[in-house]
């Protein structure tokens, strides 16, 4: 009785199928910045912004935490936050890294540079939202 082998091009396959699921299941869905502005949305209301995006119906600064925070840090992560900052930085906690983060995103945008996440604020983040 003889035992067959699976052949190199089904090795291969089966390779590339688990290379590919694991890269799939260590990558956040592209739409999870969406879904944590749509949430805060959904929990705070919304307004419009200076510049005519729809925003949050509040403000955010230092102390707060939640949904709403979770989106602000991950905009931060993608423009300000330094590489050695990003581990463990969205966290929904609007602490002291935050407000320094939110401070330079400010003064990188010409915007009021005081630490809370307003209208004029909030309208150039939710602009990173829709591209």
């Amino acid at each position: 009785m003889s035992i067959r082998r699976p052949s190199r091009s089904l090795k291969a396959t089966a390779a590339l199928t688990l290379a590919s699921a694991a890269l799939l299941a260590a990558t956040p869905p592209a739409d999870a910045t969406e879904y944590n502005f749509d949430t805060c949305i959904a929990q705070v209301g919304s307004r419009t912004a200076p510049n005519g995006n729809e925003i949050p119906a509040r403000n955010f600064a230092r102390g707060d935490s939640g949904v709403c925070v979770k989106a602000i840090q991950v905009v931060l992560v993608r423009y300000v936050v330094t590489e050695s900052e990003k581990s463990g930085f969205v966290d929904g906690q609007f602490g002291a890294r935050t407000d320094y983060y939110v401070r330079l995103f400010q003064h990188q945008y010409r915007l009021d540079a005081d630490g809370i996440v307003g209208p004029s604020t909030w309208g150039v983040l939710a602009a990173t939202y829709t591209g």
